[in-house]
């Protein structure tokens, strides 16, 4: 984003005029960054919809002892048979 936002002030620098810095930002900037990033937050499977769920769960698979320690059994044995 950095980037596109270097590239568009670069572009805005070599405008002559208050209207071409105007149309500049209206059709560049908006265009290029704004829209783009307001398209993404407004997508169904964006992860932020579902960030809240996601922290829930993985609090809960924190705080669940039993089911961390099979996973940690699991994972020690899968280590020893790779050593093999």
């Amino acid at each position: 984003m950095l980037h596109n936002m270097d590239h568009f002030f670069s572009r805005l620098l070599k405008q002559k005029s208050y209207e071409e810095v105007l149309a500049e930002h209206l059709e560049g900037y908006v265009e290029e960054i704004v829209e783009k990033k307001y398209h993404i937050l407004k997508t169904n499977d964006n992860f932020y919809l579902y960030k809240n769920d996601i922290k829930r769960c993985l609090r809960e698979m924190r705080e669940d002892i039993p089911w961390m320690e099979q996973v940690q059994k699991k994972a020690d044995k899968e280590k020893k048979a790779k050593m093999c």
